[in-house]
C-alpha cells in the first residue's frame, strides 16, 4: 500500500500571512516619470509643498482693501482710490496706506494694507470712498499666505495611489 500526502488546506487569514511573508523581503524598483502619466500609480516616497498656497496675502471678496490702522485712527475721513488690482495681477511697489484700493476676488493684497472691506459696505463719490460699516475688524476678508498649504507641509503619502486630484494637487 503506498502512502499519499495531500496538500492541507488553510483559512483565508493563513494564506494571507504567508503572502506577506513572502513579500516583506522584496523591493520593487522605483521610477520618476511625468506628472500627466501619474494616475493610479504608486507614490514610492510623500510629497510635500514646495511653496506656501497661496504665497501672498490676496483678498477673499471684491471690496476695498485698506490700513486697519489708518481706518481706526480716521473712521469718517473720506479715502482717495488708487487703481484696481485684478487676480493675476501685480502690485505697484508703492505704500497704499493712505488709499482704499479696490481688489477683487484673489487679487493680491496691495502694501501697506492688511484689511477688506466689501464694496456692498461703502459708498464712492467723486473718486473718494467711505465705509458704512462702522466696525471694522482687522484682517476680515483676507487670504492669509499659506493658510491653504504651508511650504514642507506633506501633501501626499508615500504607498498612495495618485488620483485625477492628486495630479492637479
Amino acid at each position: 500500500m503506498s502512502h499519499c500526502t495531500y496538500p492541507r488546506s488553510i483559512n483565508f487569514s493563513q494564506a494571507i500571512k504567508i503572502v506577506q511573508n513572502a513579500a516583506a523581503g522584496l523591493q520593487l524598483q522605483t521610477e520618476s516619470i511625468a506628472t500627466a502619466d501619474a494616475l493610479n500609480r504608486v507614490l514610492a516616497e510623500a510629497v510635500s509643498s514646495m511653496i506656501d498656497v497661496p504665497n501672498v496675502n490676496c483678498s477673499r471678496m471684491d471690496g476695498y482693501a485698506i490700513s486697519h490702522q489708518f481706518y481706526k485712527e480716521n473712521p469718517k475721513q473720506w479715502l482717495n482710490l488708487s487703481q484696481a488690482i485684478y487676480a493675476g495681477e501685480s502690485v505697484a511697489d508703492i505704500d497704499y496706506h493712505l488709499f482704499a484700493t479696490p481688489v477683487m476676488t484673489g487679487a493680491v493684497l496691495p502694501p501697506g494694507t492688511d484689511t477688506v472691506v466689501l464694496k456692498e459696505h461703502a459708498v464712492v463719490d467723486s473718486g473718494r470712498l467711505m465705509f458704512e460699516q462702522q466696525s471694522l475688524a482687522k484682517g476680515q476678508h483676507i487670504r492669509k499666505a499659506g493658510s491653504d498649504l504651508k511650504k514642507g507641509q506633506m501633501i501626499l503619502k508615500a504607498n498612495q495611489a495618485i488620483s485625477a486630484c492628486d495630479i492637479g494637487l
